[in-house]
C-alpha cells in the first residue's frame, strides 16, 4: 500500500519537478523550491498526508491561473478577424479566386468594394477612396486612381478596381509588418511575475530558520515542520486568484486580458505611447466645421443631407447623422445622380444643388469665390477636407470634415497621470502639424509626426531605455510592431484590427478609450489586493516557522494550517471582481 501511495505522489510531483528544472536552466528560480523541498522531505519520512496537501495547493494554484488564461483566448478567439487569404485573379472570361500566397507579380487582380487589398500593386483601372489608416496612419480616406500604388492592408471602399500585383503576398507590406511583428515578440523581455520578486529572500529566510530548527532540536520532523508551514501558498495562489478575478472583471468591461503578467505590467507603467488614428482620434471622417456664407448654417447641412442620403459615399454618412442630430428636416430629391468619389447633385425645392468637391463644381461651370478657396486650403492644411455646396450655379457654404478626438481623451490623460503614468507620447503616421494640434487638444505635452511602422518600434526601444515599463496604445496593422516590443500593448479593437489584436497583450474591444482607465484602476485593484495576500501569507509563514523551531506544530497540522491561511488569501483576492 506504501509503495502504490509513493508512486502516486512521486507521479503527481513530477510536472512540477519537470517544470522547475527547465526554470532553473533557463536562469529562473522560481518559489516553488520551497514546496518541492518540503514535498520531497515529507516523502522522505513518509509523511504522505502532509505531501498531498501541498500538492493539492500546487495542482489547484495552477488550475486556476490556466483557468483564467483559458478564459482570456477563448474570448480573444471570438474578436480576431484573419486576414484574406484569396485574391479575385483576371482571367480572359472573368476572375477566378485563388490563394493570396500564390499572386505573383504581374498579375492583374480585381478588387471589389469593402475588400482588404491583398498584395501592393498599381492600379490599372477605376479609382476611389481608399482606407490606408491600419497601414500609414493617415486618418481619412485616400483617393487613389490610374497609376497610383496601393499597399496590401487597405481597404478599397468604393468602386472595383483592377490591380498589377507589384509584390507578392510574402514581399508587401502586410507581411512585413507581420515580420517586425514577429521579430519584436522574439526580442521582448518575458515578465517578472509579482511573486517571484519575492522568492529569493524568503527562500533564504526559510533555509535559515530550518537550519535554526536543526540546531536547536536535530530532530528532521522539526525541520521539515519549518518547510511545511513557510511552504508559499499564499505566495503561489494570491497571484493566480487576483488575476483570474481581475480578467473576469475586465472582461465584463470589454477589455481581453491575454496574459495575467500583462495586468502586473500596466499597474507600474510610466510611459505611455498613443497612436493618434482610431485611438485618441475616432479614426473616421466627422464634421469638424460648416460655413455658410449667409450665416444659416443649417439651411447648408439640410441641403446636403439632403442630397447625402441617396449617397453611398463614406462621407455621406457623417453628414446625415450630424442633420439628425440637430433634428433638420430632409427634402427627397428628384433627378439625384452622384459621381461616386467627386460628388452628387439633385433637385432640392425646385433648385440645382450641388455637393461635391471643387473640382466637380467646376465642371458645372461654378466659380468657387477667393476667400472660400483659401479657407479650404487652409482646412487642407490642417488635415481636414472639404466639400463644397453650391445651389442655382452659385457657392452657398462647405462642410469640412476631419478625424476629431474622442470626447473622453482629455479626461482619460489627467487620470492616467493621477494614477502615475508620467510621460504620455503621441505618435502619428500623420504630418507634424496634424499630430501637434491633435495632442494640445488631447492635452499631450508630446507628439511625433510621419512615423511609419519601423519608427514607432524605434521610439518604443527608446522609451523603454528611458522609463519603463512602456505601455502603446494602438489599433491599426502599422500600430502591431510597436505593440509587441512594448512592455504591455493595448489594441483598441472595437472595428476589428486583427495583427493588432494578435500582437497585443490586452484589447479593449469597444470603441471608448475611457477603457483603458479602467484597466489601468483593474490592475491597480489587483496589484494591490495580491500583494496584500502575499504579505498576510508571508507574516503568517514567518510566525508559523518560529512557532515550529520550537516544536509546537506537527507537518500534517501545519499543512492544515497553511490551507486556512490560503482560504482567507482566496476571499481576500476575490475582492477584485467585486470592486468597483
Amino acid at each position: 500500500m506504501d509503495s502504490l501511495i509513493l508512486f502516486a505522489l512521486l507521479l503527481w510531483t513530477s510536472p512540477f519537478v519537470w517544470r522547475f528544472g527547465k526554470d532553473f536552466f533557463k536562469g529562473h528560480f522560481g518559489i516553488d523550491i520551497i514546496a518541492l523541498i518540503a514535498i520531497f522531505s515529507s516523502i522522505g519520512l513518509q509523511q504522505y498526508a502532509t505531501a498531498a496537501v501541498i500538492l493539492f495547493m500546487l495542482s489547484g494554484g495552477e488550475w486556476l491561473e490556466n483557468h483564467a488564461l483559458r478564459r482570456a483566448k477563448n474570448e480573444l478567439h471570438k474578436l480576431l478577424k484573419k486576414a484574406p487569404t484569396t485574391a479575385h485573379l483576371k482571367t480572359k472570361t472573368g476572375f477566378q479566386d485563388i490563394p493570396a500566397n500564390d499572386i505573383r507579380i504581374g498579375d492583374i487582380l480585381i478588387i471589389k468594394p469593402n475588400e482588404i487589398i491583398p498584395v501592393d500593386g498599381i492600379i490599372l483601372r477605376g479609382s476611389g477612396l481608399i482606407d490606408e489608416s491600419s497601414i500609414t496612419g493617415e486618418s481619412l480616406p485616400i483617393e487613389r486612381n490610374i497609376h497610383d500604388l496601393v499597399r496590401s492592408g487597405s481597404i478599397n471602399l468604393e468602386r472595383v478596381l483592377e490591380l498589377q500585383a507589384h509584390k507578392t503576398s510574402k514581399e508587401s507590406t502586410y507581411s512585413r509588418i507581420i515580420f517586425l511583428v514577429r521579430q519584436a515578440t522574439e526580442s521582448k523581455a518575458p515578465i517578472v511575475r509579482l511573486a517571484d520578486r519575492y522568492s529569493v529572500r524568503f527562500t533564504i529566510i526559510t533555509c535559515i530558520m530550518a537550519a535554526i530548527a536543526w540546531f536547536v532540536s536535530h530532530d528532521w520532523i522539526r525541520v521539515l515542520s519549518v518547510f511545511v508551514v513557510a511552504t508559499p501558498c499564499p505566495l503561489i495562489i494570491a497571484t493566480p486568484i487576483a488575476v483570474m478575478s481581475a480578467i473576469s472583471k475586465a472582461a465584463s468591461r470589454g477589455i481581453i486580458v491575454k496574459n495575467g503578467g500583462a495586468l502586473e505590467t500596466l499597474a507600474r507603467v510610466k510611459t505611455m505611447v498613443f497612436d493618434k488614428t482610431g485611438t485618441i482620434t475616432f479614426g473616421e471622417p466627422h464634421i469638424s466645421n460648416i460655413y455658410a456664407a449667409d450665416g444659416d448654417t443649417n439651411r447648408v447641412l439640410q441641403l446636403a443631407a439632403s442630397l447625402d442620403q441617396l449617397s453611398t459615399h463614406i462621407l455621406a454618412k457623417s453628414v446625415v447623422a450630424e442633420a439628425d442630430k440637430r433634428k433638420i428636416t430632409r427634402v427627397l430629391p428628384t433627378q439625384f445622380h452622384e459621381d461616386v468619389a467627386f460628388g452628387a447633385h439633385g433637385i432640392i425645392e425646385n433648385k440645382n444643388v450641388i455637393f461635391g468637391k471643387k473640382s466637380f463644381l467646376e465642371k458645372f461651370g461654378i466659380i468657387i469665390p477667393v476667400n472660400i478657396q483659401s479657407q479650404i486650403e487652409q482646412a487642407k492644411n490642417n488635415g481636414e477636407k472639404s466639400v463644397l455646396l453650391a445651389a442655382e450655379n452659385a457657392v452657398i457654404g462647405y462642410v469640412t470634415f476631419a478625424d476629431v478626438i474622442r470626447p473622453q481623451a482629455k479626461n482619460i490623460f489627467k487620470l492616467l497621470q493621477a494614477y502615475g503614468v508620467h510621460s504620455l507620447v503621441l505618435l502619428s503616421g500623420d504630418r507634424q502639424e496634424i499630430a501637434n494640434r491633435i495632442a494640445k487638444e488631447a492635452g499631450i505635452t508630446q507628439a511625433i509626426g510621419d512615423v511609419l511602422p519601423e519608427q514607432k518600434l524605434a521610439e518604443i526601444h527608446h522609451r523603454q531605455q528611458r522609463l519603463p515599463p512602456v505601455a502603446m496604445v494602438g489599433d491599426g496593422v502599422n500600430d502591431a510592431p510597436a505593440l509587441a516590443a512594448a512592455d504591455i500593448g493595448i489594441a483598441m479593437a472595437a472595428h476589428g484590427a486583427s495583427i493588432a489584436s494578435e500582437s497585443a497583450d490586452m484589447i479593449i474591444t469597444v470603441d471608448n478609450i475611457s477603457r483603458i482607465g479602467e484597466a489601468m484602476k483593474i490592475s491597480k485593484r489587483m496589484l494591490a489586493i495580491a500583494t496584500q495576500g502575499i504579505i498576510f501569507g508571508m507574516g503568517s509563514s514567518l510566525l508559523l516557522m518560529i512557532i515550529a523551531i520550537n516544536g509546537h506544530i506537527n507537518p500534517f497540522y501545519g499543512a492544515i494550517m497553511q490551507e486556512v491561511i490560503d482560504v482567507i488569501v482566496i476571499l481576500n483576492a476575490l475582492r477584485v471582481r467585486t470592486s468597483n
